[in-house]
């Protein structure tokens, strides 16, 4: 089964501001940021039941 994953806009205002922080402190770290993070919500859409509640039905995880 796969699950559609649904991010808020507080969300991606948090992740372009990491994105920024992230490309300020090296170039490129900005984008190798937004792959992970891309690969994660693709995690959580194939296999969202390997991923542990937070809060309700809001699922999360770790970036590697």
């Amino acid at each position: 089964m796969t699950y559609e994953v649904e991010l808020t806009k507080r969300a991606l205002r948090e992740a372009r501001t990491a994105f920024l922080w992230y490309e300020d402190q090296k170039s490129g770290l900005g984008d190798r940021f937004l792959r992970t993070l891309t690969a994660f919500y693709v995690s959580l859409e194939v296999n969202a039941l390997s991923h542990s509640y937070f809060k309700g039905n809001i699922r999360h995880g770790k970036l590697y």
